[in-house]
């Protein structure tokens, strides 16, 4: 694998070490109490494209070229700074399929033990918690296993459908006699309301409402 990178920005560019590139911005200090920093990644092909269909699979995948070893390393940077890594409900729909690029970070592969090295020494939990964006609470309970060691947030709105396998799990238990009798109604309160779920435990699962 390449050792060094190109950095573009600021100029002048100049040529860096590839390993430590984005650990060093520090990024998980720059957030506090009731200020949350929010940061994203993306990569894209020069023609914009950040995924191809492909004849094997139902769901589209990553390019080769771009899902290359020294962005997954700069990517794993990036995760082992967080605190918490947002994603979505197709993710895990992917993952029921076998079809997902990885579990989400951070990769436990002895190449990024640096990173989980570097997390202890900032002492950080060994792995973000998850929060999981998602219209339809589509989320296959099952591909949450991995991550019984974190905190999960799901988080809806007032358009889910009580079909979705989320609210049939919380629908078959007296301990959420809400959602399974007045869900729409739950949805439409005013104000951002969690459920913490026994369901799930051991996870450790809240779900989330947010009107919209």
């Amino acid at each position: 694998m390449q050792k060094t990178i190109t950095r573009l920005y600021p100029l002048p560019g100049e040529q860096c070490a590839l390993e430590g590139a984005y650990l060093q911005h520090r990024l998980h200090t720059r957030g506090r109490t009731g200020h949350p920093f929010v940061y994203s990644n993306f990569i894209t092909s020069l023609d914009g494209r950040i995924a191809i269909a492909s004849s094997d699979r139902d769901t589209h995948t990553v390019p080769s070229a771009m899902g290359n070893p020294r962005d997954w390393r700069l990517y794993q940077e990036l995760a082992g700074q967080a605190d918490l890594l947002i994603t979505s409900g197709r993710f895990y729909r992917q993952s029921m399929l076998g079809e997902a690029q990885d579990i989400l970070p951070l990769d436990t592969s002895h190449q990024f033990a640096d990173i989980h090295e570097w997390r202890s020494k900032q002492e950080l939990p060994a792995q973000p918690d998850i929060a999981i964006i998602s219209a339809s609470l589509d989320i296959p309970l099952e591909t949450l296993e991995p991550y019984r060691s974190r905190k999960i947030l799901v988080i809806t709105g007032r358009q889910i459908t009580t079909k979705s396998s989320l609210c049939r799990k919380m629908a078959s238990t007296s301990s959420l006699p809400a959602i399974a009798n007045g869900l729409m109604a739950t949805l439409c309160c005013p104000s951002l309301l969690h459920v913490d779920t026994e369901v799930f435990t051991p996870l450790q699962v809240r779900l989330f409402f947010i009107p919209c």
